[in-house]
Formats: structure tokens, C-alpha cells, sequence
């Protein structure tokens, strides 16, 4: 039996980062369901927001890079781009 679930304001940090129509189906289960899609999105956490990988790349644009130090950001930045791929298909932007 799931513990009684009473509502609470909602806040950024209890979102769930859902799309429009997405939120507009949640809102039609019943509470338990609720309760178990919500013991479910606090298992998964978001490594990181987009705007992270964003000022991760920003610091790959300094000027006066070595041969060697060029090849190294080059698959440093090769890898922020997958992970900001991954992030940017994860969480509802908007």
C-alpha cells in the first residue's frame, strides 16, 4: 500500500520537465499512479542541464592552443556535444 500523498506546491525542483501535452495526460491518472511515476523520476537525476555542456564548450574557444592541446579538445569537445545531444533529447526545454 503507497503512504497518502498530499499535494505540495509545486516548485523547479519537484518538476518533472514534462512537455505541454505530457503534463495534460499526468494530470489524468489517479494519485497512485502519481506516486509511482514520481518514486520512478527520483531514481533517474539529470547528470546535467543543458546551459552546463553550453559553458563547457564556451571554454574550448581560447585562443593559443598547441598542436597537442588542440587534438585533446578536440575530443573533449567532440565528447560535451554527445553528452549536450543526450541532455537536449532528456529534458523538455521551454
Amino acid at each position: 500500500m503507497s503512504p497518502r500523498v498530499t499535494p505540495l506546491p509545486v516548485c523547479p525542483q519537484s518538476s518533472m520537465n514534462l512537455p505541454p501535452d505530457k503534463a495534460r495526460l499526468l494530470r489524468q491518472y489517479d494519485n497512485e499512479k502519481k506516486w509511482d511515476l514520481i518514486c520512478d523520476q527520483e531514481r533517474f537525476q539529470v547528470k546535467s542541464p543543458p546551459h552546463t555542456y553550453i559553458q563547457k564548450l564556451r571554454s574550448f574557444l581560447e585562443p593559443g592552443v598547441t598542436r597537442k592541446k588542440f587534438r585533446r579538445r578536440v575530443q573533449e569537445s567532440t565528447k560535451v556535444l554527445r553528452e549536450l545531444e543526450i541532455s537536449l533529447r532528456t529534458n523538455h526545454i521551454g
